[in-house]
């Protein structure tokens, strides 16, 4: 059977002071990480939001276009159902009605 030594160890000062610089930095490397991670999370969140804004705005342009469409041919209907009224009055083609009044 094979025996076992007891061995000791003692830290020096210095020797201690290294194993809290390694810990100090071993928690900044960590926090580091963490703070990288929430960066990313951040980043992709407002991705999202700037493509959601980029959606919104691409809509309403679509949408004032085709308003702006259907008003465009209102008043050229408009405009025609007038040329026509004024050209017949002036050949007056025009039936003049009296409408009664009760």
């Amino acid at each position: 059977m094979a025996e076992s030594n007891a061995t000791q160890v003692i830290l020096t000062d210095d020797g201690i002071k290294i194993i809290n610089a390694q810990n100090t930095a071993d928690n900044a490397a960590s926090q580091a990480e963490n703070a990288d991670s929430a960066a990313l999370i951040a980043q992709s969140t407002a991705n999202a939001a700037k493509s959601a804004a980029d959606s919104n705005y691409n809509y309403a342009n679509s949408e004032i276009a085709v308003q702006s469409n259907a008003t465009s041919k209102a008043q050229s209907t408009a405009d025609n159902a007038f040329s026509q009224a004024t050209t017949a009055i002036d050949n007056d083609k025009v039936t003049r009605v009296r409408l009664k009044t009760t």
